[in-house]
């Protein structure tokens, strides 16, 4: 839907004080604002899910989902094809079950190098907006009605990402680069073909989000806020043996900062999926190899420096504990002598012991909020139980 900009004479006035960068701003980059005919709005109350504020918050984790996630991580595994104005990043699904594709491409009279630009954003920072309108499309239509349209604004998504405010508001630079995110997701399509283990094969194709209503607000104090009315892609409702597939996820993990704890949004993301698929089995306890835990959690080695890399793993992991994200872990260790010799080899950093390391065993026990989130739920029977 094309909305065009209206301003009124008295909107024009910029009174003193009024946050004007960001509707100007937004327009240079390619938003299109939109003030109500009177120039003035009472401040619309924040989503629900806001207002509740729960220490986690329900999202998708199915396979399909979680591999949209994968792909919004990384802009350098894109291909990119100026002729068609497009990019796009593969992902083959294991034992010939399919494939999962992401491009992005302009909207409407956007250029070649939006799109470009797009991949810049790609991050832990966008992965996390996406996440914040998973919660509220689920909080407010359900998981058959996920792809319902459902309204946010800038600041519903900053509150359930717990960014800081100052001075009461959130900072423009924040504002500005959820706008971007929202944006971006609204360029980026899926599409797959989709293997399921009673034999029938899927194709999907959609948008991953669309946003159907984008307008400024002016309310007293003279302050702008951006909302939209979004909704997300049919891809959510296509693949009904997805649809119940949910997590919890503690917000502690959005909260983590995108560059100096990304190990622990990683981390906490693919383990909190592995959780939900062990919840009723195993005791909620997980069981995965450190090599599979760091290739679906999206963190690659520091070849020059692999000591590095599995300090930064166990640090982000003790900080994953101890702030409850996760519950007690350690690797499994044989009691045996050659058990011993593997683990001592691993911490002498012995010739190859990075293979070691990477083939190693990790248990990893469900924290206490899951036990209580998972606790009445029933053990589940869909498709893709792995994210892999």
């Amino acid at each position: 839907m094309e909305l065009e900009l209206v301003l009124t004479k008295d909107s024009m006035q910029r009174p003193e004080g009024a946050d004007w960068s960001l509707p100007q701003i937004a327009t240079e980059m390619g938003a299109i604002p939109m003030l109500p005919k009177n120039g003035r709005r009472q401040h619309v109350a924040p989503v629900a899910l806001v207002t509740k504020n729960p220490a986690a918050i329900k999202i998708r984790s199915d396979q399909l989902t979680y591999r949209i996630l994968l792909g919004l991580l990384e802009g350098k595994y894109y291909t990119q094809v100026p002729t068609h104005c497009c990019a796009e990043y593969r992902q083959t699904l294991p034992k010939g079950r399919g494939y999962v594709i992401l491009a992005f491409s302009p909207r409407g009279k956007e250029s070649w190098r939006q799109v470009q630009s797009t991949l810049a954003l790609l991050g832990d920072e966008i992965v996390d907006t996406f996440l914040a309108l998973l919660a509220v499309a689920l909080d407010s239509n359900g998981t058959e009605r996920i792809s319902l349209p459902f309204e946010i604004s800038v600041d519903d998504i900053l509150a359930i990402c717990q960014k800081k405010k100052s001075k009461g508001s959130y900072p423009a630079h924040q504002r500005l680069k959820v706008i971007e995110y929202v944006q971006a997701l609204a360029r980026v399509s899926v599409r797959t073909t989709f293997m399921l283990r009673d034999g029938k094969q899927w194709y999907v194709e959609s948008p991953v989000l669309e946003v159907l209503v984008n307008e400024w607000e002016i309310y007293p104090g003279h302050k702008s806020q951006c909302s939209w009315q979004l909704k997300i892609g049919d891809w959510a409702v296509m693949l009904p043996q997805l649809q119940s597939q949910t997590s919890v996820i503690s917000r502690q993990v959005l909260h983590y900062h995108a560059r100096k704890q990304k190990y622990q949004k990683r981390l906490g993301r693919y383990l909190t999926v592995l959780y939900r698929i062990n919840a009723h089995r195993h005791g909620g306890r997980v069981k995965v190899s450190m090599g599979m835990l760091l290739e679906h959690a999206g963190i690659a080695l520091d070849r020059d420096n692999p000591g590095r890399t599995r300090d930064a793993i166990e640090r982000a992991l003790d900080q994953l504990h101890a702030d409850g994200v996760i519950g007690s872990f350690g690797p499994s260790v044989e009691r045996s002598s050659r058990g011993q010799e593997v683990q001592e080899r691993i911490e002498q950093h012995a010739y190859h012991w990075w293979d070691t390391y990477r083939r190693q065993l990790w248990l990893f026990e469900l924290p206490a909020y899951l036990k209580a989130a998972y606790q009445d739920s029933r053990r589940e029977h869909q498709e893709g139980e792995k994210p892999d």
